[in-house]
C-alpha cells in the first residue's frame, strides 16, 4: 500500500494532508493509520486537498468512516479541486462537508 498523506493533531483537530489520489492504493492505509486516533477526543477534521486530484469511491468510503468513527466531527476540505466537489456532490457528502479556499 502506498502512503500518500499525511496525519497529524493539534488540540482537538485532526490534520491530514492529502497526495494525488485518495484510491485503492492508499485508501485503506489512511483508514489504519486514523483507527490509531480512534479514542482519541476529535472535534475537527481538515483535510488539506491541495494537491488532490482523484478520489475514488474507496477514498469516500474514508471520509464516511471518519464521520462514524469520531461521531460526527465536523469536517473541513481546504482548497479542493472542483472535480473532488462534484464527487462529494453526488453522493450527498457535500451537506457534512465544509469546504473552504485558503
Amino acid at each position: 500500500m502506498e502512503k500518500d498523506f499525511d496525519v497529524s493533531v493539534f488540540c482537538k483537530t485532526l490534520n491530514i494532508i492529502l497526495g494525488k489520489e485518495l484510491a485503492t492504493d492508499n485508501a485503506p492505509a489512511l483508514t489504519e493509520e486514523l483507527e490509531k486516533y480512534r479514542y482519541e477526543k476529535i472535534d475537527k477534521i481538515v483535510f488539506d486537498a491541495t494537491n488532490l486530484e482523484y478520489i475514488s469511491s474507496c477514498g469516500v468510503r474514508v471520509i464516511v468512516l471518519c464521520i462514524q468513527q469520531f461521531e460526527h466531527p465536523e469536517i473541513e476540505f481546504v482548497n479542493t479541486g472542483r472535480r473532488i466537489v462534484e464527487v462529494f456532490e453526488m453522493s450527498g457528502l457535500n451537506r457534512v462537508i465544509k469546504f473552504v479556499k485558503r
